[in-house]
């Protein structure tokens, strides 16, 4: 396999994991009011692509759930968690450390201010209202380079519910291309 195959199957695996997570929702097994489930499901598909960091869903009222690779502690993982009281009220990220039993283990931080839909991979996918590849960006929690795949969910009128994100690292695209 060339470098360019490789590049094209790895940029695949994202919107693999895009599709999946959408099928979750669409068949009622993803709640936002209620996190805790969504998290063997996106720590397993982490775990199977190791370019990825960051595996998430935000909603049009900002809540959302998401685990992250912890990049400064290989084999490690983040829970993240949070959602605004209201449309427009402003929101904190509660972030957990993920145990050795693969549940939500001890309180790590707390990032203010944080809402999904100000972020370019939301807001892009939802003015796209179609799966769209955010530019480069410098990481704003590992300070690495990294785009991510912004896929939004409609409902069967057209509005946008959310924003599936799917984040690859390019140091983990450079690597796996090595």
């Amino acid at each position: 396999m060339n470098e360019f195959d490789a590049l094209e199957q790895m940029l695949d695996l994202p919107m693999r994991i895009a599709d999946q997570n959408k099928s979750r929702i669409i068949l009622g097994n993803g709640n936002l009011e209620d996190p805790e489930p969504w998290l063997p499901h996106f720590l397993e598909q982490i775990r199977l692509t190791p370019t990825t960091d960051y595996i998430g869903f935000g909603n049009e009222e900002g809540k959302f759930v998401a685990v992250q690779r912890d990049s400064k502690k290989p084999g490690t993982y983040i829970f993240h968690n949070g959602y605004a009281h209201g449309k427009d009220a402003p929101q904190n990220r509660y972030d957990y450390r993920i145990n050795s039993e693969d549940k939500i283990g001890d309180f790590y931080k707390t990032e203010k201010g944080y809402d999904p839909r100000t972020r370019e991979w939301y807001k892009q996918a939802v003015e796209a209202g179609k799966p769209t590849w955010s530019p480069i960006y410098w990481s704003y929690t590992y300070k690495i380079p990294a785009t991510t795949l912004g896929v939004p969910l409609q409902d069967e009128t057209g509005d946008t519910q959310g924003v599936l994100a799917v984040k690859v690292s390019c140091v983990g695209m450079s690597d796996f291309l090595k």
